[in-house]
């Protein structure tokens, strides 16, 4: 899962931000975040938070460029939140969970049952521990992990693993998908393919969840089965792969300007790049995998 992250706090006296959880907060640490008011020498951050709560408010009490950090432990896992004072910030993030995974199938070229395609994939996530303690339960099966990367306008996929079983002639792929944008995009899960040459072959199955988040990563696992025709493909895991899948993205909400808003604020990022600030943010969680 994403699990740092930066919210935009509004400067001193032109109001908070308020971080939402999906369920009870399990415990909050900060640095140079006052949980009081200090008169004598306040922090940048002022947090406002009851235990067992599942969210908090956060208010600056600095002008621009004011930095806090803020680590949130939420389900056995930790969020590390940096905070910035801008001029017009996040009022309201909502840390919203994940869609689960969707297990879509099509028609394997080979005859090979979707419950089939689904024992090999259970197989493929665990090679390495399938290697490491029951040798001779692999050695049918062809591993590479080309770690190469392809890149498109909206996202870049990496191509972490590809595993094959030659007596099926099924081939699976682990893939990573990264968000170049800030708008959440979608993908039909059924769309994966790969592209070898002249020749493309699409998806017999596919592990994905159908969304990537803003700026996120998310990871699937899809594999080819046979040819359409029903025939055999005998493909090798090493190749020139390229997997090819359309996104389409989804805009974010926001309220309507008046003409005298029309120009939005912006922040330079880490690398420079300007970024768009919004007023309410939804930020989100992957499934913590096993």
């Amino acid at each position: 899962p994403r699990l740092v992250h930066t919210i935009y706090c509004h400067e001193r006296n032109t109001g908070v931000t308020t971080v939402v959880f999906p369920s009870e907060i399990s415990g909050i640490y900060a640095a140079r975040v006052d949980v009081k008011f200090n008169e004598k020498k306040p922090s940048p951050f002022l947090l406002s938070f009851t235990p067992g709560s599942s969210y908090f408010t956060i208010k600056s009490l600095s002008a621009n460029n004011a930095a806090g950090a803020i680590n949130v432990v939420y389900q056995k896992q930790v969020y590390v939140i940096h905070l910035k004072t801008v001029k017009k910030g996040h009022s309201s993030v909502s840390f919203i969970p994940a869609k689960k995974a969707q297990i879509s199938a099509n028609k394997a070229g080979t005859g090979t049952t979707a419950s089939q395609l689904l024992s090999m994939l259970d197989k493929a996530k665990a090679y390495h521990l399938i290697k490491k303690h029951y040798p001779a339960q692999v050695e049918e099966i062809h591993y590479e992990a080309p770690d190469s990367i392809m890149e498109y306008s909206r996202h870049q996929i990496l191509l972490k693993e590809v595993i094959r079983f030659d007596l099926q002639d099924t081939i699976y792929f682990h893939i990573q998908i990264k968000n170049k944008g800030f708008s959440k995009l979608e993908y039909n899960p059924k769309d994966f393919a790969v592209n070898i040459a002249d020749k493309i072959f699409y998806a017999s199955l596919s592990d994905a969840s159908g969304e990537v988040p803003g700026e996120g990563v998310t990871t699937a696992w899809f594999c080819i089965s046979g040819t359409k025709a029903g025939g055999r493909n005998n493909l090798a895991v090493k190749n020139d792969w390229k997997v090819l899948l359309n996104v389409k993205s989804i805009a974010l909400h926001s309220p309507k300007k008046s003409q005298s808003e029309k120009s939005p604020n912006k922040a330079a990022d880490s690398k420079g790049k300007e970024r768009q600030l919004e007023t309410i943010e939804d930020i989100k969680l992957e499934e913590k995998k096993p």
